[in-house]
């Protein structure tokens, strides 16, 4: 049988007898994972409850017909507008100006003019003093109804301004209707999220502690003589702050999750799986702008296409996000814990900046099928 590696971007095979190992879980790990069973169990019949809750309760959601409270509104906005305009000129409205005429021609009728043409008919005023008396009166009411009109217009305004807070009221009312019947479910449903992301950390958990766990070993002499825990042994890997531009930009590649979204050379891809290597020797690649530690065999996008790392020499380009940059310099790095992806379409994704080769999913299988 067959196992491979990677060297250049390319997968290379040696002949040999190989097999494929899981180490046992130890006795700690075995009890973690039964009180993440157990919690897991424990918690879902409450998540399921308050989803149900939560559900039921969004079909008693006030919702109003907005298209029409809207042209109400639009529409009696609308037309105060206009009779703030007349109002602007000077221009009182026709019922409140007739309404005040009446009201100061019934004070002369009611009083002093009926008074004065009783007198005129005893006698005890002449007609030339009736007149005089009458001409005076009505200046003094003309007066005053001149003096009213600037309080008049303030009048006017103030309930102008009432008729306006009147008109958006059914908007307002709607509105809290909609928000105050949409607090309950929501509520709920916002417990329900709280409690489902212990759930989702659980399994997260469960599935880092079998990350790691498998390994291969090989018969026979040569390069891949030896045992090779697991694929992080032939991967091209990053430490943990290395970071992968996603669709929510730059994020240390050990946060990365299943699902999430990562830009790549040609458009973006889905990350599969997040692997965790173990420890390995890296080495820093530095560039004009750019930065990347990691190790010796990962491949990187260059003018002549995919190399490793410890294909390339100083002077020569690779690609990043702001263009292609020359190589400046190496330097030695560390032996520290690191990770790989595995994307979808050409797996070549951004890592500190600079397009980075992952690996495939034909490659993760062919390491399982030995």
């Amino acid at each position: 049988m067959a196992i491979l590696l990677r060297k250049g971007g390319q997968l290379m095979g040696k002949k040999g007898g190989s097999s494929y190992h899981e180490r046992p879980l130890s006795e700690e790990e075995k009890q973690l994972l039964r009180q993440q069973q157990a919690y897991l169990a424990s918690i879902q019949p409450s998540i399921d409850q308050l989803v149900s809750r939560g559900t039921a309760l969004l079909d008693d959601v006030v919702n109003p017909n907005w298209s029409s409270i809207y042209s109400q509104t639009v529409n009696d906005v609308d037309n105060l507008r206009k009779e703030q305009a007349e109002l602007a000129t000077g221009k009182l409205p026709d019922a409140y100006a007739n309404a005040k005429t009446n009201y100061f021609n019934r004070i002369y009728e009611n009083t002093m003019g009926q008074q004065l043409s009783a007198m005129a008919r005893k006698g005890i005023v002449d007609s030339s003093r009736l007149n005089s008396a009458t001409n005076d009166m009505q200046k003094n009411i003309a007066a005053q109804m001149s003096k009213d009109y600037s309080e008049d217009l303030n009048t006017q305004k103030g309930l102008l301004d009432q008729k306006y807070q009147f008109a958006l009221n059914p908007l307002e009312l709607a509105h809290k209707a909609n928000m105050y019947s949409f607090a309950n479910p929501q509520q709920y449903l916002q417990l329900a999220q709280g409690q489902n992301k212990s759930n989702t950390d659980a399994l997260q958990a469960t599935s880092q502690m079998n990350n790691g766990r498998g390994y291969v070993t090989q018969k026979g002499s040569g390069f891949f003589g030896g045992l090779m825990q697991g694929v992080g042994s032939y991967l091209a890997c990053f430490p943990a702050e290395v970071e992968i531009e996603t669709d929510y930009g730059y994020i240390p590649i050990n946060e990365i999750n299943e699902g999430d979204i990562v830009v790549a050379k040609d458009g973006i891809e889905k990350v599969l799986k997040v692997v965790a290597c173990g420890e390995r020797e890296t080495m820093h690649l530095i560039t004009d702008n750019h930065s990347l530690e990691t190790t010796h065999t990962q491949t990187v996008w260059t003018r002549d296409g995919l190399k490793a790392i410890d294909e390339l020499e100083e002077g020569m380009e690779v690609l990043t996000d702001s263009g292609f940059e020359h190589i400046i310099d190496f330097k030695a790095g560390r032996i520290v814990p690191v990770y790989e992806l595995v994307c979808t379409g050409s797996n070549m994704f951004y890592a500190n900046g600079i397009v980075v080769e992952g690996f495939t999913e034909e490659e993760l299988n062919a390491s399982h099928s030995v």
